[in-house]
């Protein structure tokens, strides 16, 4: 993917309680109307750390089908470098998500690296305050993300 807008959430991508007794209609709606609120800012990539429950398959089916890319499970200890990194901000809250706190690279692309498959963040645009790799694997040998400089 080229020309990447990155966003780091920090907000639940899943339905409460109230919402399991929604009609599917109204459910689709809320999320389509949230994704169309990432989507007008430019956004193409989020990154969602460990904390965050992402349990809602219609969620991530309506992500990939906005052609969002998601990558999940950012270990907490990894979020203040990877901002830093990519100059984005945190965002909390669906209503706090506007452009100008994405990141942007201008290439992601997939390759393996050893066993497994890796994202790597590349040409990244104002690298300012970092200027290391970051590998993020998971607890099972699957690599989620690799931020290259």
């Amino acid at each position: 993917m080229e020309n990447v807008k990155i966003a780091l959430i920090q907000f639940q991508m899943m339905m409460d309680t109230t919402w399991i007794l929604k009609k599917e209609e109204e459910k689709k709606n809320h999320i389509l109307g949230m994704i169309q609120k990432i989507k007008a800012t430019g956004c193409n990539t989020i990154l969602i750390p460990k904390t965050i429950l992402v349990t809602d398959h219609l969620w991530l089916h309506y992500l990939a089908v906005a052609k969002i890319m998601v990558i999940k499970d950012v270990e907490r200890d990894a979020i203040e470098y990877v901002t830093k990194t990519l100059n984005c901000l945190p965002i909390s809250n669906i209503e706090h998500f506007t452009a100008d706190k994405l990141g942007q690279a201008h290439l992601v692309e997939e390759s393996s690296i050893g066993d497994g498959m890796v994202l790597k963040f590349t040409l990244l645009k104002d690298i300012r305050r970092t200027t290391h790799s970051l590998i993020i694997r998971s607890f099972d040998q699957l690599v989620l993300c690799t931020l290259l400089l």
